[in-house]
């Protein structure tokens, strides 16, 4: 099967102006990812792409499905698509950029509500979130990190996995295990977690905003700078022909 490449050249100043959320350089790379993963986009114009194209969940979920583990997979389609009868078919451009831009540079109160949305949950101060819920969601994004790891061609990798780097079930619960460890108090068995307690933990948890940045520059495209060592993401053409490999 044929796939088209995606120049990712300059983005129109439409394009641009709709879109205040990206960097310009940012824009292009999210754009080009966008038409990918979406049936139709591919054949709208670039300055129609912000008001017009759509993604859906079936769609964007194949695109993905190489490099994400399944249970982000569905956290991230409860963010941006909703869950139960609030759910809704598609979603346009604007919405997928947030889930990148929250994620990677987002406000304390923005990345509060993106875990809640993943968990099925509206965002409110007064609901706890289940400890082992909010364990498994770091387990999944650490599954994640893991995965585009194993599949880079990076330098810094190769040597990883030649000194003995393995991935295994049992080293990703270990690392979800420590990333959601911090959120509470270590002397006491955890059940649930304040609001209170998640945007302390989102804010001081360094590993988990590391890990975090990792995957989403790798699911949303973006090019590194010149000289980086981490990990390389797909590009769009690559990562939505190797759904179908």
């Amino acid at each position: 099967m044929f796939f088209p490449e995606y120049r990712m050249g300059n983005t129109s100043k439409k394009l641009a102006a709709k879109c205040t959320l990206l960097t310009k350089e940012e824009q292009k790379y999210v754009a080009a990812t966008f038409r990918a993963a979406s049936k139709n986009s591919e054949r709208i114009r670039e300055d129609d792409l912000i008001v017009s194209g759509k993604v859906d969940a079936v769609s964007l979920e194949k695109f993905w499905g190489p490099q994400i583990d399944p249970r982000l997979a569905q956290y991230l389609t409860n963010f941006l698509f909703g869950s139960g009868q609030q759910k809704v078919p598609s979603v346009d451009f604007n919405r997928f950029a947030e889930l990148y831009v929250y994620n990677v540079r987002g406000t304390v109160d923005e990345r509060m509500m993106v875990t809640y949305n993943c968990l099925g949950m509206d965002y409110n101060e007064e609901v706890e979130l289940p400890y082992q819920l909010l364990k498994e969601y770091c387990e999944s994004i650490a599954s994640t990190y893991m995965k585009i790891v194993k599949s880079s061609s990076s330098k810094r990798v190769r040597t990883w996995i030649e000194k003995g780097f393995r991935v295994s079930a049992s080293h990703v619960q270990a690392l979800g295990e420590a990333v959601a460890a911090t959120v509470g108090d270590l002397e006491s068995p955890q059940h649930h977690c304040t609001a209170a307690q998640l945007s302390k933990w989102l804010q001081s948890n360094t590993l988990l905003k590391q890990l975090a940045e990792l995957v989403y520059v790798n699911l949303y495209g973006i090019n590194k700078k010149g000289g980086d060592e981490s990990p390389t993401p797909l590009p769009p053409g690559r990562a939505f022909a190797a759904t179908y490999t």
